[in-house]
């Protein structure tokens, strides 16, 4: 075991954009029953797909808060959320990135102070946060 998370150490730590820490690495592949690896081609596949899943396409920071668009069209979140403009489906502030469940196929972000929107690959968009002057497009002004 010790070798594995030597060897994740070096090849991959720097590489990951710091959403999964080695012990996750490490739990990730324990999960999907390569119990023990052995095998170097085995192992890159494994790190490559790791890098290729949570490669940052695109970063937005705004006021207190940031965002990220993974290349896999998921959204982490992190920072004030006051109005609700991290997307978690609370107000609790977060100091780490959080993935804003049921929102995939993301192509673009855009931020205002305390609101988000999101463009998806079939082209719908998709707002949360702050709304009271209607920011959201939703023909109101509440969050």
């Amino acid at each position: 075991m010790s070798n594995l998370l030597e060897i994740l150490n070096t090849r991959v730590k720097e590489k990951i954009v710091g959403f999964l820490s080695i012990r996750e690495l490490i739990h990730l592949i324990m999960t999907s029953k390569a119990l023990f690896i052995n095998d170097a081609k085995l192992l890159d596949r494994i790190i490559e797909k790791i890098e290729q899943s949570y490669e940052v396409k695109q970063l937005v920071a705004v006021g207190n808060h940031s965002l990220a668009l993974m290349k896999d069209g998921s959204v982490w979140a992190w920072g004030n959320n006051e109005f609700g403009q991290l997307g978690l489906g609370h107000n609790d502030d977060q100091n780490e990135p959080q993935k804003i469940a049921g929102l995939s196929g993301v192509t673009q972000l855009v931020a205002g102070d305390a609101h988000l929107l999101a463009l998806k690959q079939d082209g719908s968009v998709w707002g949360w946060g702050y709304n009271k002057y209607g920011q959201l497009g939703l023909g109101h002004g509440r969050d």
